[in-house]
């Protein structure tokens, strides 16, 4: 956590966006395969998927990127292995591309966002967890957005949450 507070000291760079979701789920596997069902772009996650299935690059901070995927994806677990049945726990990624951006969708089918914590869900010390957890990872994981020139969205859907990540194509200056 600690990491996550400083500055970086990795340069920005050309990444495969599609690359770091790869990286990303691979570290979170070991809790994805006793937990829930996790899709990329309709394809059931597992560790043969190759790292250049697709190519979306911007510029940006790799592990840094990677890190807002992990808390997303880590948030998701959490609320999924409520769900008692494993056949019914799912997760869908997706990544695509508009005129000016490169979007990830995050949504699950976990009953989604209260509604009274919503509005607040990116802010300091703000937890949809019971026993564990201090509320920080989605805040960090907005700065890191933000500092690519993006942004992150979290709504609700009919089955569970939605949480959307825009970075432009072209990032321009990615600040710290």
């Amino acid at each position: 956590m600690r990491q996550s507070s400083q500055k970086s000291t990795e340069e920005p760079e050309y990444v495969n966006i599609y690359e770091t979701l790869i990286n990303a789920l691979k570290l979170c596997f070991s809790r994805i395969k006793q937990i829930a069902k996790v899709s990329l772009n309709d394809l059931v996650f597992n560790l043969d998927l190759p790292k250049d299935g697709e190519i979306h690059m911007t510029k940006g901070r790799r592990q840094r990127l990677e890190q807002v995927w992990i808390v997303v994806i880590s948030n998701a677990l959490d609320e999924l292995v409520k769900i008692e049945d494993f056949e019914k726990r799912g997760l869908q990624i997706r990544i695509w591309e508009d005129e000016r951006n490169i979007n990830v969708s995050f949504e699950d089918n976990a009953g989604g966002i209260h509604p009274d914590i919503l509005p607040q869900i990116f802010d300091p010390f703000v937890s949809l967890k019971d026993s564990f957890g201090i509320g920080v990872g989605l805040n960090i994981a907005q700065r890191i957005i933000k500092n690519h020139n993006g942004e992150i969205y979290a709504s609700n859907t009919n089955e569970g949450a939605l949480f959307k990540i825009c970075l432009p194509k072209e990032s321009g200056d990615v600040s710290e």
